[in-house]
């Protein structure tokens, strides 16, 4: 039997024939049916969305009750939302839309008077609202730490309670719900984010004592989240310097449940795709820590450059004993100072060449590579470090 369809794609059936059987009218039609409670990013947060104008107003939905989704064949969403619901969103559109009262009171009877299309069904009945994945686009992963008000700090020295909060903006485009992993993982350090979060604040403490991630928001709320590391400047000891480092692993989600080659959406070790981004390092320092600062000439791509005519630049780190102003100077990608703008560590130094002056030393500093910045994909399985640090040095003259 051919049942009839909308746009060649959606069944044209009833919400309960959908969401009660694996079949329709006693055939099978599709090959996967299952329950979801993702909405599609159309109604959640895009064109049908009260957020850009439509009439789809998630605040409402505050039960189970209230809307249902039953996705075909992992692609081919159905939501049954309550009638009674539907109602009160149209009425809610129709007089955000309505050039004046009276045309807000003639626009209602239209819809909602006896016979028309607003009286079809009882309140206790579902509307089916098709939509079918990525109809709006592809999610493209993409979030920002900050720890006092700007973009991409993911470091900073405790306050004299002992903590750091950092603030983690979600800008992706097309996503509908993230999941967020603190180190050391597991399900005790996850925070799943059900709907679109744009951004939160998790706390990171640091004294002698306390190396705790807490959550601040969501159902965690108050919980430990995340428990950070004793590092050290050096790779050995604390003569250099130390910091508590912390990791943060993100998955974030656009349409569908699952995204191709995913496990699990808190499966934290799944090979990488669109959803899997890089583990990030955020350092956080403890207060009182000794604080050094030296003028360098900078070049952002060559050091014979940077020791003739490079930038004078002013930097901030910790104490070192073997670099230049009390800096240290690193052999490795793992040791060497991290290098600031500023005396409270969170605005990162740009990564390149820093000639000291008068000298023919030139420091190279990058993240997580000799040469260069190692970042995005070509971190694979590694950590996507955020602050360059002095990994080696070279002399001239060039």
């Amino acid at each position: 039997m051919a049942l009839q369809t909308i746009a060649g794609k959606f069944y044209n059936v009833k919400f309960s024939k959908i969401s009660q059987s694996s079949t329709i009218e006693g055939e099978t039609f599709f090959d996967v049916r299952k329950h979801t409670s993702q909405i599609p990013h159309r109604f959640l947060r895009g064109k049908s969305s009260v957020e850009k104008g439509g009439f789809f107003d998630v605040k409402l939905i505050t039960s189970a009750d209230h809307l249902k989704i039953i996705k075909l064949d992992n692609q081919f969403n159905y939501l049954g939302l309550r009638f009674d619901l539907f109602k009160t969103m149209m009425n809610s559109f129709i007089v955000s839309q309505s050039s004046s009262p009276s045309a807000s009171v003639n626009m209602s009877s239209s819809f909602f008077a006896p016979g028309k299309f607003g009286s079809l069904l009882s309140d206790s009945d579902y509307i089916t609202l098709i939509e079918e994945d990525r109809s709006e686009g592809t999610v493209s992963p993409r979030y920002i730490l900050r720890s006092s008000g700007s973009d991409n700090q993911s470091s900073g020295i405790v306050n004299s309670s002992g903590y750091l909060d950092i603030t983690i903006h979600n800008s992706s485009s097309f996503n509908t719900h993230a999941s967020w992993s603190f180190s050391p993982g597991g399900g005790d350090n996850v925070i799943v984010q059900t709907g679109h979060t744009s951004s939160f604040t998790h706390r990171f403490f640091h004294t002698e004592s306390n190396l705790n991630g807490i959550a601040l928001s969501g159902s965690q709320s108050g919980s430990v989240t995340g428990v950070g590391t004793n590092q050290f400047v050096n790779n050995s000891n604390s003569t250099d310097g130390r910091y508590a480092q912390f990791l943060l692993k993100a998955k974030i989600f656009g349409d569908g449940n699952y995204n191709e080659g995913e496990v699990d959406s808190s499966d934290f070790s799944s090979p990488p795709s669109v959803v899997f981004l890089p583990t990030r390092e955020i350092i956080v320092y403890k207060k009182g820590i000794a604080i050094r600062s030296g003028s360098f000439k900078y070049n952002a791509s060559s050091s014979e450059a940077a020791s003739s005519s490079g930038a004078t630049t002013t930097l901030f780190y910790q104490s070192g004993s073997n670099g230049p102003s009390g800096s240290f100077t690193g052999s490795n990608i793992n040791q060497g100072s991290h290098i600031y703008l500023n005396a409270n560590f969170t605005t990162p130094a740009s990564s390149g060449y820093y000639a000291e002056p008068g000298t023919h030393n030139v420091l190279h500093a990058f993240r997580g590579g000799l040469t260069s910045d190692v970042t995005s994909s070509a971190v694979a399985g590694g950590i996507e470090f955020q602050v360059p640090r002095f990994v080696s040095r070279s002399v001239g003259p060039f």
